[in-house]
C-alpha cells in the first residue's frame, strides 16, 4: 500500500485551516498545519511534506517570503507549492508563479479542484478514496 501524501498547510485563518485539515484528512492525506510563515518554514523541514498549500497574506513572514525561502533552500526547493489566496489579480498569480509556486488557486475553492491540483502535482491521476 502506498503511504498517504503529506500536505503542509500554511495559513493564518484558523477556520480555513480546520476546514482544509478535516477535508484533506477525509480524503486520506496526512496533514500538518502551520498558523504563520515562520512555523511553516520550520514544519516544512521537520514534516517533509509532498505538497505545501500556502497563503500569501499573513502577518509576520508572509507567503511571498515563505515561498522564496522554500524555493531557495536545497532541502525544500523540490516540494511543489500551491499558493492558496484571496488575491484576485493576475499580477499576484504571475508573481507567485515567478517566485516558484507550482499552482495558484483562488479562495474559496472547490475541494475537488484542490485535490485534483494536489494529485496532479504529486504525479497522481486519481482522487484518493
Amino acid at each position: 500500500m502506498t503511504p498517504p501524501l503529506k500536505i503542509l498547510i500554511i495559513d493564518d485563518e484558523e477556520d480555513l485551516l480546520a476546514m482544509l485539515n478535516l477535508s484533506l484528512k477525509n480524503r486520506a492525506f496526512e496533514v500538518e498545519v502551520a498558523k504563520d510563515g515562520q512555523l511553516g518554514l520550520s514544519k516544512a523541514l521537520s514534516f517533509k511534506p509532498n505538497i505545501i498549500l500556502l497563503d500569501l497574506v499573513m502577518p509576520g513572514i508572509d507567503g511571498w517570503e515563505v515561498c522564496q525561502k522554500l524555493k531557495t533552500d536545497p532541502k525544500t526547493k523540490s516540494i511543489p507549492i500551491i499558493v492558496f489566496t484571496a488575491l484576485q489579480s493576475s499580477e499576484a498569480k504571475e508573481t507567485a508563479l515567478s517566485m516558484g509556486a507550482d499552482a495558484v488557486i483562488l479562495k474559496p475553492c472547490d475541494n475537488d479542484e484542490l485535490v485534483q491540483t494536489i494529485n496532479k502535482l504529486a504525479g497522481k491521476n486519481k482522487l484518493p478514496t
